[in-house]
């Protein structure tokens, strides 16, 4: 016993620092307490002995005599789990994750009223879409005021930038990017590969991985690797983020934290974010409710979000999904929707052939079995690709959706959505409406198709 805490508090005493280690410290000495002196491998538990273990603490009381939260219960869990993780990371003492997985089982199995929390504190650092907008806008300037003062030639080389390069870059690879702190700390010169367009992420918890960054964000890494350049020879560092003024230093999220606050109130009339407490790690609570509430397929939103267990994705983003972290495609794509909706398809919902406009109507007559993959084209050509309209035939406003062509509907959405998402990225606002009214105008035909159908089993 004493050996394995030893080992688990030296591995988060070096990769972790504050409020963990003391969780994990008085997780340990709880873990002491139950064991009354038996020594034994705690790390070899099975699921039978880590829940007695759970069961046991929700008898125990802090030192003032309060029992103990069910909060404070599932930090102790949750910094044991950290610690085993670290571990067997590393090799440590026969430590795999095997024996990581058994005690993520209890924590599941015990605090489930825990993890819904965690899922409702994830809804609630999630930006709404108007105080994204305003973060980008302030990103903008910033980012402009940058570039203004690099390129003057008679700017003092001992003189701060008017604008603030590394907080820009910060928040726009965990807002845009699905960066987390973490990483952004782990971050090397080396790890930006732009020759290959590639950025490798790593981070002592987290596996390690490469993303494929879309252009504004390679823009800004390639002028915090130029920048800071001389002040890594110096300091002989490699890490990516550098600080040259007021005095060169390495810096992480916690600094990256407090001047994003720095230019909210900076910004404050011109953009308003009322963020008093805002974290990097708001960009992927954002960005995962973004996925989560604009697309059905569960696995894209694990993948987007690089997270090794899908429970992990549906605690912190399907189960909030659709109520409370919807803010963003989700509202974008209802109104074009039911714009959309209204304005074609809504003849066509009780009877195709005697509610549609005339040409509607003859093609539904004469082309039964609906020619095209996506439904009844009222042109009616012979097959996708005759008209000469040069549209594609899932976002065509002639086009009649059938209930057989469903998932044809849903694939074509989630494709135009995340064009759209990209192009938002790159700045290509024009670009970003036409790719959120065509994910619209499927939409729509979704939602008819869905009213077709209740209506039919209706009568």
């Amino acid at each position: 016993m004493r050996r394995r805490s030893l080992v688990l508090a030296r591995l988060v005493a070096v990769h972790r620092r504050g409020r963990l280690f003391m969780l994990l410290y008085n997780g340990l000495k709880y873990l002491n307490d139950y064991l009354a002196g038996r020594d034994a491998d705690f790390a070899l538990w099975t699921e039978t002995e880590w829940g007695a273990f759970a069961a046991w603490l929700a008898t125990r009381c802090n030192p003032q005599g309060v029992p103990l939260s069910l909060n404070t219960r599932h930090g102790y869990l949750v910094a044991l789990k950290i610690g085993l993780e670290l571990a067997a990371l590393e090799g440590q003492t026969g430590i795999h994750f095997g024996h990581v997985e058994t005690l993520a089982h209890v924590l599941r199995r015990h605090f489930r009223d825990g993890n819904l929390f965690a899922s409702q504190r994830a809804a609630r650092r999630a930006w709404t879409s108007q105080e994204r907008e305003h973060l980008i806008g302030i990103l903008k300037e910033e980012w402009w005021a940058w570039r203004r003062w690099f390129k003057d030639p008679h700017r003092s080389p001992s003189s701060p930038p008017l604008g603030d390069l590394l907080a820009v870059t910060g928040a726009y690879l965990c807002w845009e990017e699905t960066v987390r702190p973490e990483e952004i700390n782990a971050l090397n010169a080396d790890d930006v590969d732009f020759e290959n367009n590639r950025l490798h992420l790593h981070a002592p918890n987290k596996e390690h991985q490469y993303i494929d960054p879309s252009p504004p964000a390679m823009t800004l890494l390639n002028a915090v690797v130029i920048w800071g350049a001389p002040v890594r020879v110096e300091l002989g560092t490699a890490r990516l983020f550098v600080e040259p003024y007021p005095r060169p230093r390495p810096i992480g999220s916690r600094h990256l934290n407090k001047r994003l606050r720095k230019l909210l109130l900076k910004y404050a009339d011109q953009y308003p974010v009322a963020r008093p407490d805002a974290l990097l790690a708001d960009g992927r609570k954002t960005l995962g409710s973004i996925l989560a509430s604009g697309t059905q397929d569960r696995t894209l939103v694990q993948m987007t979000m690089r997270h090794r267990s899908f429970h992990t994705t549906r605690v912190y983003y399907i189960r909030q999904g659709k109520k409370t972290l919807s803010n963003n495609v989700a509202r974008a794509l209802g109104y074009y929707a039911n714009r959309l909706a209204i304005a074609w398809n809504e003849p066509a919902i009780s009877d195709p052939v005697t509610e549609s406009p005339v040409d509607v109507a003859e093609t539904l007559q004469r082309n039964p079995n609906h020619s095209t993959p996506y439904g009844a084209c009222s042109r009616d050509t012979e097959r996708e690709g005759d008209c000469n309209l040069a549209i594609h035939c899932g976002n065509c406003p002639k086009l009649i959706p059938m209930a057989s062509k469903i998932e044809n509907f849903i694939n074509e959405r989630d494709l135009f959505v995340s064009l759209a998402k990209k192009a938002q990225e790159a700045g290509q606002i024009r670009m970003y409406e036409n790719h959120m009214h065509r994910a619209g105008m499927l939409d729509a035909h979704i939602q008819n198709i869905h009213r077709r159908l209740a209506q039919e089993v209706k009568n």
